[in-house]
Formats: C-alpha cells, sequence, structure tokens
C-alpha cells in the first residue's frame, strides 16, 4: 500500500515538472472546426470569436441587404455542447427584434434547429436557414403571434412596426447605458503589444523660451545671446568671437540663425499706436460741444465733434444728445418699416412681444 502510495506522489511531482497538461480536443470541437473549415458566408454575414480557445461558441451578425429587414443589423449567439452534432446548436438573437419567428427573449423557430436536425447537417445550413428568416418570415410557424397576424393582414403596417420596434430597442439600450453585446462590436482588425509613438511634425524652436525662464546651465541660452549679438552692430572685437561661436552651432543652426536676423531686420511697421487715456477736456469744453450740438446737428455730428475736440464718440453722446437729431433717425426708421410687407412686420412684432416677456416665466 505504501509503495503505491509513494509511486503515485512521483508520478504527480513528474506531471508537475513537466507543466500543465494540454487539453484534449474532443470529437464536438473536431466537428465544429470541419464546418468552421467549410463555412461560405456573404458580404451580409460575419463571425466573431470572443474566445479565440473556446470555437464551440462564437457570434454571427447578419446585415440583410433585401427584403423587409433591409439595412438593419441582428446579432445572434452558437452555443454548441460537447454531444455535437448529436444535438442542434443553440442559437439566440441577443437584441429585440419584431419578427414572426423570434420571441421578444431572443429563441428562435427554425425547423431544423429542433425536431427535424439531423447529424449530417453542419453550422452552414443552420446559418443559411437564418438568413432566409429574414428575407422570407414564417407567418405559418409562428413564436410572435402578434408579429405573424400583423404580417399576414398588413405588411405595410409590419414593416413599421417593425422599425419602431427596433428604434425603440436602441434607443432604450442608450438611456439606460446597457452594456453592448461583444458581437456588438467589431473585433480590432489587428493587435499590438507595444505603444506606437508619433513623433512631432518638426523640432521646436530653441527661441520659443524667453531667457529669463531659462536656468543657468541649459544650452539654449547661448543660442539667445548669438541671437542678440548679431541682430544688433557689434563692436569689431566680438567679431571673431561671434563667428567662432556660429562656427560651432553647424550648418542647420547656422541657416536657422540667418533666418532669424534676416526676418528680425525687416519686421512690418506696427498697425497703429496703442490707445492712451487722455483727460484734457475742461468744462468750459463740455459747455462748448453741447452748444455746437444743439446748435447744428447735422454739421456737427458726433464724429465730427469728437475729432475736433480729440475725445471718444460715447463721450460726445454721454455729454451732449440732440433729441431733434434722434426724432429725425427715429422718423427715417418709421418710414422703413412702412414699406415692410406682412410676413416681415408680423415677424418683427412677435419679437418684440417675446422681448417684453422674457424673464417673467409666461
Amino acid at each position: 500500500m505504501l509503495k503505491i502510495w509513494s509511486m503515485k506522489q512521483q508520478q504527480q511531482k513528474a506531471e508537475t515538472a513537466a507543466g500543465p497538461k494540454k487539453k484534449k480536443v474532443t470529437a464536438a470541437q473536431l466537428r465544429v472546426q470541419k464546418d468552421l473549415s467549410e463555412l461560405t458566408l456573404g458580404t451580409t454575414m460575419k463571425t466573431d470569436f470572443p474566445d479565440p480557445d473556446n470555437i464551440l461558441h462564437f457570434n454571427l451578425t447578419i446585415s440583410p441587404d433585401e427584403g423587409i429587414y433591409k439595412g438593419g443589423r441582428f446579432f445572434f449567439t452558437f452555443n454548441m455542447s460537447q454531444n455535437y452534432p448529436h444535438e442542434p446548436p443553440k442559437v439566440k438573437c441577443t437584441q429585440k427584434i419584431y419578427h414572426p419567428n423570434i420571441d421578444t427573449d431572443g429563441n428562435v423557430c427554425l425547423n431544423i434547429l429542433r425536431e427535424e436536425w439531423k447529424p449530417v447537417l453542419n453550422l452552414n445550413a443552420a446559418i443559411v436557414g437564418l438568413q432566409f428568416l429574414f428575407l422570407e418570415p414564417n407567418a405559418s410557424d409562428p413564436l410572435n403571434k402578434e408579429a405573424a397576424e400583423d404580417l399576414a393582414k398588413d405588411r405595410e403596417g409590419f414593416k413599421r412596426n417593425q422599425w419602431r420596434t427596433e428604434a425603440t430597442s436602441r434607443r432604450l439600450r442608450k438611456s439606460l447605458r446597457v452594456r453592448s453585446d461583444p458581437s456588438f462590436t467589431a473585433a480590432p482588425e489587428e493587435t499590438s503589444d507595444h505603444i506606437i509613438f508619433n513623433p512631432p511634425s518638426s523640432a521646436p524652436n530653441v527661441y520659443h523660451t524667453p531667457p529669463i525662464f531659462l536656468p543657468v546651465s541649459d544650452p539654449r541660452r547661448k543660442f539667445h545671446i548669438i541671437a542678440e549679438q548679431t541682430s544688433a552692430p557689434a563692436p569689431t572685437s566680438s567679431g571673431a568671437q561671434t563667428d567662432a561661436a556660429e562656427d560651432a552651432l553647424g550648418p542647420t543652426r547656422r541657416l536657422a540663425l540667418s533666418k532669424l536676423n534676416r526676418t528680425s531686420s525687416a519686421l512690418p511697421p506696427t498697425i497703429g499706436k496703442p490707445h492712451e487715456r487722455k483727460y484734457h477736456l475742461k468744462p468750459e469744453d463740455v459747455e462748448e460741444i453741447r452748444k455746437l450740438r444743439a446748435t447744428d446737428a447735422k454739421k456737427w455730428t458726433v464724429k465730427r465733434l469728437a475729432q475736433f475736440f480729440n475725445c471718444s464718440e460715447f463721450f460726445v453722446r454721454l455729454c451732449a444728445s440732440s433729441p431733434e437729431a434722434k426724432a429725425e433717425e427715429d422718423a427715417k426708421i418709421d418710414a422703413i418699416k412702412a414699406r415692410w410687407g406682412r410676413s416681415k412686420r408680423e415677424a418683427r412684432e412677435e419679437r418684440e412681444r417675446r422681448k417684453e416677456l422674457w424673464g417673467r416665466g409666461d
């Protein structure tokens, strides 16, 4: 007895040292592998394996290009047991669909997946049968009786209900933030185990950072010093030092430095002088502005008074308003409004009414 026990322990140690055992390939896996190799899918169907090591479970996406369900995308899961092909694959729809042969729980009514299944049939037959259900729904053997009656009596009404059901299901899943089934997302075409580095389009300019923010030991300070020396007329004593520093830069840096010197010496003129506030007007000047504006508002316009007294137009309007000029301007606007058509006038009145109701909660 002790000898048998010691032999068993030695056998276990040997198995542990040899590493994990390889899983045996079952008869069901061999048959599924054969069916998948013989599978012929069109452009309207696509398979996806969430776990590449488990070929007994995969997802199928059907995108009909004709019929009532044209333009839609429908997702199914295939699960095969170890008794396959003696037992049919279990097929289920992972989304809500308005179909006479598919109920609200995703169960599929297909004869070859039930009593008419035979071991000689393969996965290609089951997938073709699913595709045929979307091209020609069968109302004589329904799972969803309401959809079957709707299809038999009113085909156009059935189409509307089908689109409404699909849109409602999609909107509900989005509002509830339901996590998508793995078959909803396409598998990546290629995977990589390293980080992809995208270098910048060009090297940063050494003159970008002002020298006041650079450390004392930063080599970029040297380029700022050289730029300052070459942009201004340097004395003859430091010319040799500047030439030696330029030679130490290399051809690329010398080219950049020559461009900098050429552009800095030919800068465009400034657009305008910066505005400075002036407090030069006295009370007598303000009275003069009011007097001129009151005597002849057409001659002494706001713009002319601002130029004459060297002040802003806002200040002129603030201290010298002209009721007569305002009345003339209002009369011009009223004459323009009188030429408006009915639609434009009503739109303007509606806009003014809404403006009065702002903030009232009406």
